[in-house]
């Protein structure tokens, strides 16, 4: 059972399956097939060292930027790396709609690293910027998975209009064994 072997408390993977498909949203309006495609793709999941950025101004689309792979490292096999390529590709094929509502971030990360491999834009520098950059406040949330998660509050503010005031940043910078985070 997953909340046995993954807790919440714990795993990172099981709060970010909970934050997409345990919203009310997403329970109604993502297809069954992207779902089950969502976790295929955080279980087929690598790291990815990279070789090269390439940036490019796409006119309309502003400046993007592309990603090139170094080979993998053990234990990631060729194969693993080519199956999770694989995913990223399909997902962005198929599913770039319904990803880019309810999971902009990581379809963008998707484009970063294989929007051109199907026809698509390259990862936005900007959204990416904001992704790779220290969190300046964050914290966890007051209930359910929430008070697990101290990237919870690690959000852009907004007026009362809902446009964007202030960004952060969504990395927390971790020092040594103490746990503490930080934001430089």
């Amino acid at each position: 059972h997953v909340r046995a072997e993954f807790p919440l408390e714990t795993s990172k993977a099981h709060r970010i399956l909970e934050s997409v498909l345990g919203l009310r949203s997403s329970q109604l309006a993502i297809p069954r097939h992207v779902k089950v495609d969502a976790v295929w793709a955080l279980v087929n999941a690598v790291s990815t060292r990279l070789a090269a950025l390439e940036f490019v101004d796409e006119q309309r689309a502003g400046l993007r930027v592309t990603g090139r792979a170094r080979p993998p490292v053990p234990p990631t096999s060729e194969e693993d790396l080519d199956r999770c390529q694989q995913i990223m590709r399909q997902g962005l094929a198929r599913d770039q709609h319904v990803g880019d509502v309810f999971a902009p971030s990581a379809f963008n990360f998707m484009r970063f690293l294989q929007g051109h491999a199907v026809g698509q834009h390259a990862g936005s520098v900007a959204k990416l910027t904001k992704l790779f950059s220290a969190a300046h406040t964050w914290g966890p949330g007051s209930d359910g998975w929430h008070r697990y998660d101290q990237t919870w509050l690690a959000v852009d503010e907004k007026n009362v209009f809902g446009r964007t005031v202030k960004e952060n940043g969504r990395i927390l910078w971790r020092v040594g064994d103490t746990g503490t985070a930080h934001a430089n």
